[in-house]
């Protein structure tokens, strides 16, 4: 059978040449899912969880006395901790997207100071850097056209009066 004779759907059906291999539940998203970041954080505290309501029920078997043997206290401290674990893992996932949000809310929210407050400053402060620095040396070379001035009218002077005159240039 050739690929354009080849039936689409059913099971074994296979996808023809340049199709994505997609299946249905690709769009589907569980409600547990967590941040791959997230996930070895969620299970240690899904771990640490279950430990702890294991061993408060374990106290709450054990101080109570009502049982005979290990083996029944066993069983009722499992029976007992059994029906938490569902909560335990949403609570758990609960916790560390809740971390999650946070971790994206403090992001943003540098990010919006940064912008409003920061980077305002900062350019005021260049801005002002640069304004001293341009004052700097239009006052440097004032100085130096005074000086060539100074020196170009002592020339003048000299040469006026026929008096020798020996003195560098001032870049000298």
């Amino acid at each position: 059978m050739s690929d354009d004779e080849r039936p689409e759907g059913g099971p074994d059906s296979e996808p023809r040449r340049g199709e994505k291999d997609k299946r249905p539940s690709d769009d589907l998203e569980s409600p547990l899912n967590v941040a791959r970041k997230w996930v070895p954080w969620c299970a240690a505290l899904i771990f640490a969880m279950t430990i702890g309501w294991t061993a408060l029920i374990a106290w709450e078997e054990i101080a109570s006395g009502r049982h005979e043997g290990i083996r029944q206290t066993a069983i009722a401290i499992g029976s007992g901790a059994a029906p938490a674990t569902p909560l335990i893992v949403i609570y758990a996932i609960m916790i560390v997207s809740t971390l999650d949000l946070l971790g994206g809310f403090i992001m943003v929210t540098a990010r919006y100071l940064t912008n409003k407050f920061l980077k305002p400053m900062l350019e005021k402060q260049k801005a002002e850097a640069e304004r001293r620095e341009a004052e700097v040396r239009a006052e440097a070379l004032a100085q130096e056209r005074r000086l060539w001035t100074e020196w170009n009218r002592r020339r003048m002077d000299a040469e006026a009066s026929g008096a020798p005159f020996d003195e560098p240039p001032p870049a000298s």
